[in-house]
């Protein structure tokens, strides 16, 4: 059977079978859904009455805590002063609140006041006796004495059934204790039915379930009522249309059944659509066969044959260089472009599996020069570091030898530090998670410290090192000091390393322009330079000009890479001009934020900043440290040498090896009246961490400070420590002065 007969049969028989199906669900899932939105519709006038009774009992709520929460209510049932019923329990007060009754009952139990009102014809009436021995039992009304307590709902009397509210009778200020409770209410009469169903545009009717009233059919819902808490739907006859609910008492007992009637227009109007709409489905579905078998045929099945007879002599000639037509703009013609472009694609498949492999290779070199330098950077210190480990344990070692491979293990351990930070650095500014400060700082002052640590190394080198200031230059600016000081450490630091003659100079100026305010920061050396290959590559994480280099200078290729993001991430950028032999030139940018206010520093009031910050030799002796501390810590080397330092700075030390310890002797020495005063707290420990261990001291009321001790120096490491109820955050490797400094800080005055 060709394409254009199968078409003909499966399009007439899809037809048919499409006005059958749609005829029967139009039949049943049309009709149900019309049933289920009338459901849906009386359910929600059901709610709407249900809202309407709530807000009244509400009302009602409010207006009895205006009394009850009232100085002078709260003197007269224990006075019982003539003057508050002349003044407040006259009949127009009472009749204005919308009140049936009003009853005072002291914490006896006792009535003090009970007034009727017949809201009908406006006088007195005397409380109903069933009434008035509700409000004096115990239950519910004796709990009813919390400020925010309160009993509310509704109540069946012999009388008929009330809207009730109880609330505890206490001073203005809503204070106590509670001398009583102050009862309202008001009859859910017909005047308050008649309004419920103004208010909410319904018909609505009220019958306690125990009424001789009480229509059978309403009988028959009750237990379905009950069971099920939410409305429940009747459809009395093809017109009308019901939902009943059950309301609870304040004895929490099934008691009143609501009942909400509503004509049933949505159905009427489901049927007529209905009838309509499958007149018009058939219509529209013959229309449909026959319309889509002509297009069918003119569109697609002519074209789908010339196309299969094209492919077919493509295959069968071997014509790999010939092309469909593909004339037009629809499916089919994108059919014919793909398969023209498949052909194209073919051809390009060679090409670019052979730039592909190249590329691989390329990838892979890179990876392996990476993995060379990082193997080289970390194992030329470390070879230092084992090796003059070994060297100390010589016993026969003169003091002076032994003290010179202390400094030198000590600067080789803080270049592998340094070599772990840069890829800490460069990971988190690739995941994009590097945390930016914008802080009010001063850049005269920020500049001096960067040349006070940059000084010494310039002069070991026997270079030149100036700093100098171009034009005015703003006292304050908002920025990360942190960051821009370490963008301009690592400048310097790279200029001073690749010159070998000459010097290196710092050149600070302002750029004022309409978008925004600069500050530039020119670092000039007259070092190796570089070549234009160089310098497309220079930004490239792990690229270090070449490999001789690398060999020459060490390093391992981040710094400019984690530079340069740095820059932009504060609102500028870092760029380089250089020429081979003659030197680099590095241009700094950032923004200085906002300068309201912020006063120019000419060149003197810059060189009166900096005088002042010219560093001294003066030694800062290490703080002394008196006290008892809790050094909690897993690894016993760690252990030993924090243990050690603070031992030397004068502090008791007891230790705990993991943090389960560590909180049994915490709680041991607060139950002896001798608490630690300070507690180092390791966060990885095995059975119990840091983390626990601290939460667990804060909520056994340790109050003293928790310092925590982490290798963790990544984003959100301190706040998750500080969350924890840590005091403050030290990482490791351990900082001697900066831990001393910090506990120092924290202790106590009694213990300092």
């Amino acid at each position: 059977m060709t394409l254009q007969r199968k078409t003909l049969f499966g399009t007439v028989t899809a037809g048919v079978g499409l006005i059958l199906a749609l005829y029967i669900v139009a039949a049943n899932t049309l009709r149900d859904g019309y049933l289920r939105l009338e459901e849906t519709a009386i359910q929600k006038n059901a709610f709407r009455l249900s809202t309407a009774l709530q807000d009244k009992l509400q009302s009602l709520e409010s207006n009895c805590k205006d009394w009850s929460n009232w100085t002078a209510t709260y003197d007269f049932v224990e006075t019982r002063d003539p003057a508050y019923i002349q003044e407040n329990l006259n009949l127009d007060s009472i009749v204005t609140i919308d009140l049936n009754f009003m009853i005072f009952v002291n914490t006896n139990r006792e009535v003090v006041q009970a007034l009727g009102v017949d809201l009908d014809e406006n006088e007195f009436t005397q409380p109903p006796d069933s009434l008035l021995t509700l409000a004096t039992q115990d239950h519910p009304f004796s709990e009813n004495t919390e400020p925010d307590s309160s009993v509310t709902g509704i109540a069946a009397l012999p009388e008929g059934v009330l809207l009730l509210t109880a609330n505890p009778i206490l001073k203005s200020d809503r204070s106590g204790p509670a001398r009583g409770t102050l009862l309202f209410g008001r009859y859910l009469d017909s005047k308050e039915v008649d309004r419920l169903s103004t208010l909410t545009q319904l018909h609505v009717e009220f019958q306690t379930l125990n009424s001789n009233l009480l229509p059978a059919s309403w009988k028959k819902d009750i237990p379905r009522t009950i069971e099920s808490r939410s409305p429940i739907v009747r459809r009395i006859d093809e017109k009308t249309i019901a939902a009943r609910f059950v309301v609870d008492d304040i004895f929490n007992n099934p008691t009143l059944m609501c009942s909400v009637e509503s004509p049933r227009d949505i159905y009427a109007q489901g049927n007529l659509s209905l009838k309509q709409y499958i007149v018009g489905l058939t219509i529209v579905s013959v229309a449909i066969v026959v319309i889509t078998l002509i297009l069918l045929n003119h569109h697609v099945i002519r074209r789908v044959a010339q196309m299969q007879e094209d492919v077919s002599h493509i295959t069968t000639k071997r014509e790999f260089l010939s092309r469909l037509s593909a004339a037009g703009s629809d499916e089919l013609a994108e059919l014919g472009h793909d398969i023209n472009h498949m052909l194209e694609t073919i051809n390009q498949v060679q090409d670019e599996l052979h730039t592909a492999r190249i590329n691989a290779e390329a990838a892979n070199e890179s990876k392996s020069e990476f993995l060379a330098n990082m193997s080289h950077e970390i194992r030329t210190p470390m070879t230092a570091i084992l090796g003059l480990t070994e060297t100390l344990l010589e016993p026969d070692i003169p003091n002076y030898e032994r003290l010179d491979a202390i400094l030198i293990i000590r600067r080789n351990g803080e270049h592998l530090l340094q070599i772990i930070n840069d890829i800490l650095d460069i990971s988190k500014i690739e995941a994009g998670k590097v945390d930016i400060e914008n802080i009010r700082c001063c850049p005269v002052q920020l500049v001096a410290d960067v040349k006070s640590l940059m000084q010494m190394k310039a002069i070991a080198k026997d270079l030149a090192f100036t700093v100098e200031f171009v034009g005015s230059i703003p006292e304050f600016i908002h920025t990360d000091p942190t960051r821009l000081k370490q963008i301009l450490v690592n400048l310097l630091g790279n200029a001073i390393k690749f010159t070998e003659h000459g010097g290196v100079r710092l050149l600070i100026s302002f750029l004022q322009n309409d978008a925004d305010s600069m500050l530039q920061c020119d670092v000039l050396d007259t070092g190796i330079g570089l070549t234009e290959k160089q310098i497309n590559d220079l930004f490239k994480p792990f690229n270090q000009g070449d490999s001789t280099t690398t060999r020459r200078f060490g390093g391992t290729g981040l710094g400019l890479a984690i530079s340069r993001r740095l820059a932009q991430l504060l609102g500028g950028d870092l760029t380089v001009r250089s020429t081979r032999g003659e030197g680099t030139a590095f241009r700094l940018r950032v923004k200085t934020g906002s300068l309201d206010d912020v006063t120019m520093l000419d060149l003197h009031a810059i060189a009166s900043i900096t005088d002042s910050q010219l560093p001294t030799k003066t030694h800062t002796a290490l703080p002394q440290l008196t006290g008892r501390f809790l050094l909690v810590e897993d690894n016993e080397t760690n252990r030993f040498i924090i243990q050690r330092l603070l031992e030397k700075a004068g502090a008791s030390i007891s230790s705990a090896a993991n943090g389960k310890i560590a909180v049994d002797k915490a709680l041991e020495a607060m139950e002896q009246g001798k608490p630690f005063d300070v507690i180092l707290m390791d966060m990885q420990m095995p059975i119990m961490d840091g983390y626990e261990a601290t939460r667990l001291l804060r909520r056994s009321n340790y109050t003293g400070p928790i310092i925590a001790l982490t290798a963790h120096a990544m984003s959100g490491d301190r706040q998750k420590c500080l969350d924890a109820g840590c005091t403050d955050f030290a990482t490791k490797p351990i900082n001697r002065n900066l831990l001393l400094e910090t506990i120092h800080t924290h202790l106590q005055p009694t213990s300092a």
